[in-house]
């Protein structure tokens, strides 16, 4: 239980509500859950025998607004305290921080109510005219009292305390991203603890804490590729009573794989499934996926930020750190020649494999803006050297499903692909990876691990 409103061991002063008036205090609830009770003090220099009835308003703009709530019905004993009246009918769900109005009326007669001397918070005193219920709004003239506060409180009965649920926003050979939802229930505030196991359905404590981590998010790194991981996160309120998540299961990848590019690679406009995603479920839970397309980028741009944006995502762990560049669209439509583009891809691949990956280019497919004699022969030199700088070449151009940028199966805007589309390109990408790793020569033949590809359909 937790309460809101004011609710002191007794108030020092004492005011008279006259006949039929109502006396009302803004208040905050601090918890989510059911109101059971309100609870008001009143002198002894009131009578016996005098009715009354408490209620719940909700607040608008700073004013008593909705009837929200009404307790059953009180009677004064002639006696100095608080007396505490039970909701009537169906109890309201008040919301954790959100303001209403406790508020009190006469039924019969005066009755005098405690209240201190502050400034400390809104109060309210309503001039009349209800006839012996609590109105269903508040509709006639107030009067703002700024220097009381009401002896008044309610009482909320909140939920059990539950930890929100942990999703893994992305999974790597190394590295791992998660997000849990906030607490709800109990006595807020919240706070949070994370526990990391190698085993099974672990319970939480000091051999499995994560030192610091105590938000909602965690990035996690220094994990070995391969290995399963269990998550739980502590939830503690303010009372405090604990709740634990349901543990979320990493399974780290094995190999590491980003995707380099434009907005064809990021996957503008409409695409739920982009390139980089159906290759994911292509190659399966082993392999980290990283989609680090931009709008509008160039390869001159790429080459500029590959090195702070791209290679940091290089993971010395994993058996393999494959990058896939599919670039060049946005070079030809800004007036860049075929020697120009192609030299930008060449410059970009050599300074990847210095730095480490596996690299596949993949050859530029068709659209309305892109010059298409430059596009056939930037890919023609592409074709002809692309072992020079490359480890392999995925060239879904020379599928005949993507000759025609007016075919809606395949295009979604004449540049861009549909899902459909964009996943031609994927089984493409896919198929080269794996050629890639299981040594295919370029005649299809075998090889050395890592020898060079060629892929096209």
């Amino acid at each position: 239980m937790s309460e809101f409103g004011y609710h002191p061991v007794a108030p020092a002063s004492e005011a008279q509500i006259g006949a039929l008036l109502t006396a009302a205090m803004r208040a905050q609830a601090g918890n989510t859950g059911e109101l059971q009770s309100i609870a008001v003090y009143i002198w002894a220099s009131t009578p016996s025998g005098k009715k009354y009835t408490l209620g719940l308003y909700s607040d608008n703009a700073g004013e008593p607004d909705e009837l929200l709530a009404t307790c059953e019905e009180g009677t004064t004993s002639g006696s100095a305290g608080w007396v505490v009246k039970d909701v009537a009918g169906t109890k309201p769900t008040l919301t954790n921080g959100t303001y209403y109005w406790l508020t009190f009326i006469n039924e019969d007669s005066a009755v005098n109510l405690g209240y201190d001397a502050t400034t400390a918070s809104s109060r309210y005193y309503n001039s009349g005219g209800y006839s012996h219920t609590l109105p269903a709004s508040y509709s006639e003239s107030n009067t703002p009292l700024s220097n009381i506060k009401w002896g008044i409180y309610g009482t909320i009965e909140a939920g059990v305390l539950e930890a929100g649920t942990i999703n893994a926003d992305s999974i790597h050979c190394t590295t791992c991203n998660l997000t849990c939802g906030e607490a709800t229930g109990g006595t807020p505030d919240y706070t949070y603890q994370w526990y990391r196991s190698e085993v099974d359905d672990f319970t939480p404590g000091s051999g499995n804490i994560m030192a610091g981590e105590t938000s909602l998010t965690l990035a996690d790194s220094g994990l070995t590729p391969g290995t399963t991981y269990y998550y739980k996160l502590v939830a503690t309120d303010d009372i405090p009573d604990t709740d634990t998540s349901e543990q979320c299961i990493v399974l780290t990848c094995v190999y590491n794989l980003v995707c380099d590019g434009d907005s064809l690679t990021k996957g503008a406009p409409v695409a739920p499934e982009t390139y980089p995603h159906q290759v994911a479920d292509i190659l399966g839970t082993t392999w980290g996926i990283s989609n680090m397309g931009e709008g509008s980028h160039t390869l001159a741009t790429l080459i500029t930020e590959a090195a702070t944006e791209i290679d940091p995502l290089f993971e010395s762990g994993a058996l393999e750190n494959i990058l896939v560049i599919w670039g060049g669209a946005n070079d030809i439509a800004q007036s860049a020649s075929a020697v120009t583009t192609h030299g930008r891809l060449d410059t970009y691949c050599t300074a990847r494999q210095a730095a480490g990956w596996t690299v596949i280019c993949v050859t530029i497919t068709k659209g309305d803006t892109v010059d298409d004699e430059v596009r056939v022969d930037t890919n023609v030199l592409t074709r002809a050297d692309w072992f020079d700088f490359a480890d392999g070449i995925a060239d879904p151009t020379m599928d005949a499903r993507l000759q025609d940028t007016e075919d809606e199966t395949y295009f979604s805007d004449g540049i861009h692909f549909t899902e459909v589309g964009y996943g031609i390109i994927a089984a493409n990408v896919a198929a080269t990876i794996l050629a890639v790793l299981n040594g295919m020569g370029p005649e299809g033949g075998g090889g050395a691990a890592l020898s060079r590809v060629r892929l096209g359909m």
